[in-house]
């Protein structure tokens, strides 16, 4: 009995072993690479609207910021506003301004959210919504750097804006009224997105993880290793360190699928998320599934005899 056992034992773990390694899969590479200068432009944060089009900001340390839309399928830039003259207003009780650094991004489906990211506790941040021609309007939101220092990435989730903090080390949720409620705290969170389920898709700087978690239960519900799926990866940053794993600096979702950028990577990586082990098992597990089960016949007539 104690072999019918190990056998069956031994070919649930195979199998639960090979539906969880097949759980996401890099299955798109869209290289812009050829359209922009590395120290130029630099791809932060991104999200989509309706119409498919993909909305990237480019803030190359206050060099040149811009707002960009481009086509996925044909990697054709399909609009550049340009935020190099822009301000934001109110910096320290209104007696500054400071240069606009576009990285946190979120849409509605239908408007964009640009913020700025003030390396500042001390200093206002704004969010500020974009027309349909993509340029920003007067109207904004305010928060304190005390709230958020450090603003990255943004996701629009249930009416509300939710945005990683790196140098406060949480996540905040920004209500429309401008009131602001701390959604986690101690993780170093990057990029930032949302899927159709009510899940924030969080990018751990520190693991480099794909963090998914679940804002109705406040749990992580699925953790994406990026050391394992972007193995053989290589690029050289504008300071000549080579970077052999991506950091999840922009983060959006669509149809099923995680959508990533890197600061010094012109390219946006698609990730393909796989219902969990209840996937058909693969030839090789069926062929180790099928010698378990014969154990197991051979094992039951053995003890019959």
């Amino acid at each position: 009995m104690k072999k019918v056992f190990v056998a069956l034992l031994l070919c649930s773990a195979v199998f639960m072993l090979n539906s969880s390694a097949n759980a996401v899969s890099l299955t798109g590479i869209y290289d812009f690479r050829d359209q922009f200068n590395a120290t130029t432009t630099s791809f932060e944060g991104l999200d989509f609207t309706d119409d498919g089009t993909l909305w990237i900001t480019s803030a190359p340390n206050y060099k040149t910021p811009h707002l960009i839309g481009v086509n996925l399928e044909t990697t054709t830039v399909l609009s550049k506003e340009d935020y190099t003259n822009y301000v934001t207003k109110d910096v320290f009780g209104g007696w500054l301004s400071s240069p606009f650094n576009p990285v946190a991004l979120a849409s509605d489906g239908i408007n964009l959210f640009v913020g700025s990211n003030g390396k500042s506790s001390v200093f206002y941040n704004y969010l500020y919504t974009t027309d349909q021609t993509a340029r920003l309007e007067d109207g904004s939101i305010k928060f304190s750097g005390g709230a958020c220092n450090d603003p990255e990435g943004a996701a629009y989730l249930g009416g509300a804006i939710y945005i990683t903090c790196q140098e406060s080390q949480k996540i905040i949720k920004l209500n429309t009224d401008g009131t602001v409620e701390d959604v986690m705290t101690g993780v170093t969170a990057l990029g930032l997105g949302a899927t159709d389920n009510g899940s924030l898709i969080i990018g751990d700087y520190v693991n480099h993880d794909l963090l998914l978690y679940d804002v109705q239960s406040d749990t992580i519900a699925n953790r994406i290793d990026l050391n394992a799926l972007f193995t053989g990866y290589e690029v050289v940053d504008p300071d000549g360190i080579i970077r052999y794993v991506p950091d999840p600096d922009g983060i959006a979702y669509r149809n099923g699928k995680i959508y990533m950028t890197f600061e010094h990577d012109l390219r946006v990586f698609e990730i393909s998320l796989k219902e969990p082990p209840v996937a058909t098992p693969e030839p090789g597990t069926v062929l180790l599934l099928g010698l378990g089960l014969l154990g197991l016949t051979a094992g039951l007539r053995k003890k019959r005899a």
